[in-house]
C-alpha cells in the first residue's frame, strides 16, 4: 500500500511542471516583481502573458500534434529528425514571440526572456544528436536562471521564489529517478543546461 501511495505521489510529481507551461508559469511570478510592471494597463499584461502562452506552449504543442499524426513521424524512432522535431517547433514559436513582445512598448526583458529559451532549446537540439537530456529539468533549470539573472540585473529580491523552484526541481528530479523515466546524469544535465542558457542570456543581452 505504502509503496502505490509513493509511486502515484511520484508519477503526480513527474508528470508536474510540464516544460510547456514552466515559461508561462515563471512569467506569471517574475511580472510581480518586475520596476515598471504595476505601471502597465490590464490589457497589456494580458497581451505579454498570452504572447508567452501561445509561443512557448500553443505553437509547439499543436506543431508536436500534427507530426505525431504524421505516420512519418515515430516517436519511437531514433532518427535525429524525429528527435529534435519539437524543440525546432519549440525554437519558432519562442522566436516568433520574442519579435512580437519587441514590437511593444515594453521592457526588453520580456523578449529577452523568450531568447534565453531559444537559447536553451538550441543548445539541447544539438545534445540531442548524441544524448538525451530531461525536458522537465532543462525547463525548471531555465526558471531558476531567470530568477538568479534577475536578482542581479535588477536588484531585486527573489530569494524565496529561488528557494521554492530549487525544492521543487528536487521533487520532481527524485520523481523522475524513483520512477526510471530519466538518469540522474540526463537530469542533472537538462537542468543546469537550461540554469546556465537562460542566466547568460539575460545578465548579458
Amino acid at each position: 500500500m505504502k509503496e502505490k501511495i509513493a509511486t502515484n505521489v511520484a508519477r503526480f510529481f513527474a508528470g508536474a511542471f510540464n516544460p510547456l507551461l514552466v515559461p508561462t508559469i515563471a512569467l506569471l511570478l517574475i511580472m510581480g516583481y518586475l520596476p515598471g510592471v504595476e505601471l502597465f494597463s490590464t490589457k497589456l499584461k494580458l497581451v505579454i502573458v498570452g504572447v508567452i502562452f501561445l509561443s512557448t506552449c500553443i505553437i509547439p504543442l499543436i506543431f508536436i500534434m500534427l507530426g505525431k499524426l504524421n505516420r512519418g513521424w515515430n516517436k519511437d524512432s531514433n532518427s535525429y529528425f524525429d528527435k529534435v522535431m519539437p524543440y525546432l517547433f519549440t525554437i519558432m514559436g519562442a522566436y516568433l514571440g520574442s519579435q512580437f513582445l519587441g514590437k511593444l512598448p515594453i521592457p526588453g526583458i520580456f523578449r529577452i526572456f523568450l531568447l534565453g529559451i531559444c537559447s536553451m532549446i538550441i543548445v539541447v537540439t544539438l545534445i540531442a544528436l548524441k544524448w538525451k537530456l530531461s525536458d522537465y529539468m532543462l525547463a525548471l533549470g531555465g526558471f531558476l536562471g531567470a530568477l538568479i539573472a534577475l536578482n542581479f540585473k535588477f536588484g531585486m529580491n527573489l530569494l524565496w521564489l529561488i528557494v521554492v523552484v530549487i525544492l521543487i526541481s528536487g521533487i520532481v528530479s527524485s520523481s523522475h529517478i524513483y520512477l526510471e523515466k530519466d538518469s540522474p546524469s540526463q537530469l542533472s544535465a537538462g537542468f543546469f543546461t537550461g540554469l546556465f542558457c537562460m542566466f547568460l542570456t539575460i545578465l548579458f543581452i
